[in-house]
């Protein structure tokens, strides 16, 4: 990958990042972009899952950063995987094919498909 017009920026910690301010990164799949938006919340859950100013730097904090980002995407897909259990059960499909499917016993896709949540956006 190729990215052109990085800006290295300093924070008051003494971290420096990169930005894709107005980047394009060439890649074989096409152009991406990046705004302000978009970097400052990447610094800002990567300054949280590394521990702050008082954070681990190097490969342990690395590694914390991709520990947090995942947790974090992990709930996102229960969530969604949760609401497509309470939609597919609506449309007629049985607590053992959305178990069978899912990979959850009878019993967990019960108490989703009974809870009161409402689909999210």
């Amino acid at each position: 990958m190729r990215l052109l017009g990085l800006t290295t920026i300093s924070k008051a910690e003494g971290h420096n990042y990169t930005t894709r301010r107005d980047v394009i990164a060439r890649t074989e799949g096409g152009p991406l972009s990046y705004s302000d938006m978009e970097v400052s919340t990447a610094i800002a859950a990567m300054d949280k899952y590394r521990g702050g100013e008082d954070g681990e730097d190097g490969e342990a904090g690395a590694a914390l950063v991709v520990v947090g980002l995942s947790a974090a995407r992990a709930v996102r897909e229960s969530v969604f995987r949760d609401d497509m259990i309470r939609v597919a059960h609506r449309a007629g499909a049985s607590i053992r094919q959305l178990a069978e499917v899912s990979g959850l016993g009878r019993k967990a896709v019960t108490a989703i498909v009974s809870s009161d949540a409402t689909l999210h956006d």
